[in-house]
């Protein structure tokens, strides 16, 4: 068994902590700032504040996830990815052969409408249709990566993963011979 990390950009979870950190602290500000009505209690308040803190908490925890599930496990049988809050599962039985295609840009994913998935920052994770329609599952956090294309019988047919050219040799081998 395979297992390698995905790169992940420190600076693109930045952006998604401050896209997700943002409405709460505008939230803090104004509940601060505004005055309590008539009749607003002590207790009102800290139901007020636990709420704003448990999501907040949620948040959080989905911002770890995303910073620390980022892998890639290559076996005899199975091809799984791991990326943020998402897993591909790919069955080598289901793999006819795979053409891995460097990348450089957004543009040439050929991603088009967002499923199931993150699209923010040029951090692409989860599943994503193709511009024909087709599934696309992305982990891709730095550029360049690297687009999968899968024959045979597979769910997915696409992939967009950020990995190391020596992490897409394993997997162009992993493929059964044509």
């Amino acid at each position: 068994m395979t297992k390698a990390e995905l790169p992940v950009s420190r600076r693109q979870l930045g952006w998604l902590a401050v896209m997700l950190l943002t409405p709460i602290l505008l939230v803090s500000v104004a509940v601060t700032q505004v005055p309590p009505k008539p009749g607003h209690t002590a207790m009102d308040a800290l139901l007020g504040w636990s709420v704003l803190g448990a999501v907040t908490l949620v948040l959080l925890t989905m911002l770890v996830m995303m910073a620390r599930r980022h892998a890639i496990d290559i076996d005899d049988n199975v091809l799984v990815v791991r990326h943020s809050l998402y897993t591909l599962r790919l069955r080598r039985a289901d793999v006819g052969a795979l053409h891995l295609r460097r990348v450089t840009s957004r543009n040439e994913l050929g991603l088009g409408l967002r499923t199931n998935g993150i699209a923010a920052c040029g951090y692409y994770s989860g599943w994503f249709s193709g511009q024909r329609g087709e599934r696309v599952f992305c982990a891709v956090s730095t550029w360049p990566a690297y687009l999968v294309t899968v024959e045979g019988n597979a769910r997915c047919r696409r992939l967009a993963l950020s990995m190391s050219a020596e992490v897409a040799q394993r997997v162009a081998r992993w493929a059964p011979p044509a």
